[in-house]
């Protein structure tokens, strides 16, 4: 497996290392924050508060649920998410061969804030590797910044990645996101001479994201696809804005010179109870599925889904269509 390859991996564990940690409104105190910290989210996936409605699929992502509501393991092709609790783990692996493995974090509001790099493997065995990453979030909900940290081994060779980001939110709408990714020898060089910077900018349109879903027009200002994009939608990594973008530009920039521009149009569709039924990125449709819960099996009764609820009653604006 290539370096390249390898910083595709951390990409998912090397998210964020700023000021990590959710800016709640209001709490139980601190011993049932710790509580809920350590169940994980028995919200993950479920469209709104009545929690009658739970995403089961977006586009090639398939996500299973356990019995309490969390997570339990998520599909994208050959590639597999599994998830366990107490102590919290994601393990990913590709083709049923297990490819690394996560340590996570949950606050109170079912959101990661922390993940830490345990084990990452090649084919001919385990590469060494560690990191910690951590996630800020507005008193919304909302992904403020990413920046990560993580030291790699391999073939002899000792690589220091950085990987830092800022979401930039305006009137519940996502503008725009800066990303920046250094990597460094072991002498403390900066490799290839100078960092990589990525700007994304989006245009938002009118068109209303009512449950605050995730969809594939984001995903670029979440560090792009694979395990981000599919814990984001699944709400793990903060809600969706209100106002869904019609367009994203994305820019690099390597040594005071644009290497690399691109552009995408964006178009959706709706459900009757106005969740996402469908995404379009220029002509690729990803397509959304949903179970719907019967009301003696929702998580209703858990004190992670009161607070969850509650939480979103305060920043949900009422629209009238």
């Amino acid at each position: 497996m290539s370096k390249k390859n390898y910083l595709g991996i951390l990409a998912f564990a090397m998210f964020a290392m700023a000021g990590a940690g959710f800016v709640a409104c209001g709490g139980d105190g601190d011993d049932d924050e710790a509580e809920r910290e350590n169940n994980g989210s028995s919200t993950a996936g479920l469209l709104d508060h009545d929690f009658s409605t739970r995403i089961k699929s977006a586009g090639d992502y398939r996500f299973f649920y356990n019995g309490n509501g969390q997570v339990d393991y998520i599909v994208d092709g050959d590639t597999r998410y599994d998830f366990s609790y107490r102590p919290n783990k994601i393990v990913q692996s590709y083709k049923d061969v297990e490819q690394a493995v996560y340590s996570v974090t949950y606050n109170g509001y079912g959101f990661i804030t922390r993940l830490d790099v345990e084990e990452v493997y090649e084919d001919n065995g385990k590469v060494e590797v560690s990191g910690s990453s951590l996630f800020e979030y507005s008193n919304t909900g909302h992904l403020l910044s990413v920046n990560s940290s993580a030291v790699l081994k391999l073939n002899g060779e000792t690589i220091n990645v950085t990987n830092t980001a800022t979401l930039t939110w305006q009137n519940n709408r996502l503008t725009s996101a800066v990303w920046e990714t250094i990597e460094k020898d072991e002498k403390g060089t900066t490799m290839d001479g100078e960092a990589y910077n990525y700007t994304i900018d989006l245009q938002a349109s009118d068109c209303t994201n009512w449950h605050h879903q995730h969809a594939p027009s984001i995903s670029a200002a979440y560090g792009g696809g694979g395990a981000s994009e599919a814990l984001a939608f699944v709400k793990l990594f903060g809600y969706g804005p209100q106002y869904l973008p019609v367009s994203c530009t994305e820019i690099m920039t390597y040594k005071g010179s644009t290497s690399e521009h691109k552009t995408w149009q964006f178009s959706y569709g709706l459900n009757d109870d106005r969740s996402l039924s469908y995404c379009t990125v220029d002509n690729k449709r990803w397509n959304y599925g949903y179970e719907h819960l019967a009301t003696d099996t929702r998580a209703e009764t858990s004190e992670n889904a009161t607070q969850g609820r509650r939480h979103f009653r305060m920043f949900r604006t009422v629209h009238s269509r």
